[in-house]
């Protein structure tokens, strides 16, 4: 059952993938419902429910084939998931973790962080297009 809970840190690629790939099993405005950019640099987190035996990607990718898995994006979990992030990136021990990875705090709102994925898909499709990259 959809909780809201099972929650998707990402790279550039969600939204790369798209502009490079005519078949995908997700469209980003429609199965994503963001709710803040953590911080900006390089670098990938997944986060699922500790209920999920599912404990890296390739697990996480085995299991969905597998079966299908419930996910949630029910407002009220977006703000409250937003509202602890923000709390988490006051923390010393966070933004410790964060500079030594060479990243740096954001903490956007929902509808900002929309805002940037859609200018973000806006400039990659230029960069593909520029580059000549074919859709496979």
């Amino acid at each position: 059952m959809p909780d809201g809970y099972t929650v998707l840190h990402s790279a550039p690629a969600v939204i790369i993938n798209p502009l490079i790939y005519k078949k995908l099993q997700y469209n980003v405005h429609n199965d994503f419902v963001p709710v803040t950019q953590v911080a900006a640099g390089v670098g990938f987190l997944m986060l699922v429910n500790a209920s999920l035996p599912a404990y890296n990607v390739k697990e996480f990718i085995a299991l969905a084939k597998l079966k299908s898995l419930a996910y949630g994006s029910p407002p009220a979990i977006v703000n409250k998931l937003h509202a602890a992030v923000r709390e988490a990136l006051k923390s010393p021990k966070v933004l410790e973790f964060l500079d030594a990875a060479a990243f740096y705090p954001v903490g956007s709102t929902p509808k900002e962080f929309r805002e940037f994925v859609d200018v973000e898909m806006k400039r990659y499709a230029e960069m593909v297009r520029d580059a000549r990259i074919p859709q496979q």
